[in-house]
């Protein structure tokens, strides 16, 4: 199973994981609202530069468990120094 989790400061970041979910037919969804992510085998993670890390990303790692098991793509949206 798949899914696409995303963070995002101002929209720019859920807008590109709706164009990629629409692309792919995966799932999307807040990282704050995930549920079970230990479910899927690949995780694709979205998320803005935001305070000189990529937001939400730390939260969502930590509820992983085997986390080598996974197959995680991690993009991230914005500019920094």
């Amino acid at each position: 199973m798949k899914i696409i989790i995303y963070a995002s400061q101002y929209g720019s970041t859920k807008q590109y994981a709706d164009e990629l979910s629409k692309r792919t037919g995966i799932e999307t969804v807040e990282y704050t609202e995930v549920i079970d992510i230990n479910q899927y085998d690949t995780i694709v993670y979205l998320g803005p530069l935001y305070a000189g890390s990529v937001m939400g990303l730390k939260k969502t790692l930590n509820k992983i468990r085997n986390v080598q098991d996974k197959k995680l793509i991690v993009g991230s949206v914005g500019l920094a120094d």
